[in-house]
């Protein structure tokens, strides 16, 4: 299936280039030839010529650049990801609606992909073929319940603990996979947390891709046209962080996380993006993490006591005090570029709005002698996601830490998080074991918290 998938998509990408080009280059001559001068195609022909452009693309693009290109190309491909990962859903789960506009929907392909609830079910059952439980075009109470039961899960980071926006919300998190990942998955019996503990090496096909999400409730007083948005039922929490009901909102899309096991690059490669006034300084423009008045040394800052997790608030403050954040590593002024052109192509859908602020991959990908890769660039943050070890972050390093129990890796994925065992076997394995399977590396995490207290962020 997966090959199949790969050869239809690496067909379409050349058939689309090819034609693009054609569009773009021939058809003005041809109308010169005809006599007819002045004239340009019209809007409708060069948008769908741009819909195959080095910065928009269709469907999810299987043209990786070499590992030797410069980091200009990979950001171009991260673009095509992106632009093509938000394009309208079809009428199968993961598949693209070519026909309709970027722009047009938040019903996106990405937001069709399965997520972990829907993946690692209670009990470890089965969760079905690919297209079970999807329904596109589907309303609002669906749309509402699809989304809360994760986004209702998770508002802490891997590291650091929750994020108050400046408008006192937290901020609430989204994993989903695509059909090579679920499919890889569902066929080995993975969903089962014994079956992928005791698999012998778990090795995702190619092009294999994950998604994390950031939202941030938007309020009265938002431009709800700069967001990707959704409805959505999340949770609500009391003063101490405390689940104490839910609520139904209008979520903006703040940030969201990319990877793909590409062709070639065993270590994956990753591009983060963001909304645009995530921490602008812009006059006029209302900053979702940003505040210009606090304090240095609450900066950046994580609120939980000695960073421990479950999260205690730092004294004096509470789950509603806002986490004021800052870029710490500027966007690469060619990535800038790129988003400037990207962009450009963009204009008039909330697309304009969100920016790619790095890609990584592995500059050696391929050396026996060197597992890791070669992380490039060495520092790969989402202000929304790393926010509080924005100095170290590396997407690269922290997922080669990735396992399903000690001492067992899960090709650079963090699923197998949400593995469950059996009913019959809840109680198998001693609780220190449980909480260490399929779990980030504490010593991982604990070197980060100790680099960002007092060591110069890596170049």
């Amino acid at each position: 299936m997966s090959e199949f998938w790969l050869g239809k998509r690496l067909v379409e990408n050349t058939v689309a280039s090819i034609w693009k080009w054609s569009v773009v280059s021939l058809l003005p001559m041809a109308l010169t030839s005809c006599g007819i001068s002045g004239v340009s195609p019209s809007e409708e022909v060069v948008a769908a010529a741009q819909a195959g452009s080095e910065y928009v693309s269709c469907q999810f693009p299987t043209d990786v650049p070499a590992a030797s290109a410069p980091k200009t190309e990979f950001d171009k491909y991260g673009w095509r990801m992106f632009t093509a990962l938000n394009r309208p859903a079809g009428s199968q789960r993961g598949e693209p609606d070519c026909s309709r506009p970027l722009g047009s929907t938040a019903d996106t392909v990405w937001r069709s992909y399965k997520l972990v609830d829907e993946i690692f079910l209670p009990n470890a059952q089965n969760p079905g073929p690919w297209d079970s439980g999807y329904n596109a075009g589907s309303t609002v109470i669906d749309e509402i319940s699809k989304v809360a039961s994760e986004v209702q899960a998770t508002v802490n980071q891997p590291v650091g603990g929750w994020l108050i926006d400046q408008r006192d919300n937290p901020t609430y998190y989204q994993i989903a996979a695509n059909q090579i990942s679920y499919d890889y998955i569902v066929d080995n019996g993975l969903y089962n947390k014994n079956t992928a503990q005791s698999f012998a090496l778990i090795d995702f096909p190619d092009f294999a891709t994950e998604v994390k999400a950031g939202w941030r409730i938007l309020e009265a007083g938002d431009d709800t046209s700069r967001y990707l948005t959704i409805p959505a039922t999340v949770a609500t929490f009391d003063s101490q962080g405390n689940k104490n009901g839910t609520a139904d909102v209008t979520l903006g899309l703040v940030g969201l996380h990319i990877i793909t096991k590409a062709k070639g690059f065993p270590q994956w490669v990753w591009a983060t993006f963001e909304q645009v006034d995530n921490v602008t300084s812009a006059p006029g423009v209302f900053s979702s993490y940003y505040d210009p008045s606090a304090p240095a040394g609450k900066v950046n800052q994580s609120p939980c006591l000695n960073h421990a997790t479950p999260c205690v608030p730092v004294p004096g403050t509470t789950f509603q005090t806002p986490n004021p954040l800052t870029r710490v590593t500027a966007i690469a002024d060619s990535t800038a570029s790129v988003n400037n052109a990207a962009q450009a192509q963009l204009q008039n859908t909330f697309l304009q709005y969100y920016q790619l602020i790095t890609t990584q991959r592995p500059a050696d990908p391929n050396d026996p002698g060197n597992p890791a890769g070669t992380p490039t660039p060495g520092v790969a943050a989402n202000v929304t996601m790393e926010s509080y070890i924005q100095p170290t972050s590396s997407c690269m390093d922290c997922h080669s830490t990735a396992v399903v129990k000690p001492g067992k890796k899960s090709d650079f994925s963090f699923l197998f998080l949400h593995a469950q065992a059996p009913s019959s076997c809840s109680t198998c394995h001693s609780g220190s074991e449980i909480k260490q399977a399929g779990s980030y590396d504490a010593a991982f995490i604990e070197k980060h918290l100790k680099d960002v207290a007092g060591k110069p962020s890596k170049k």
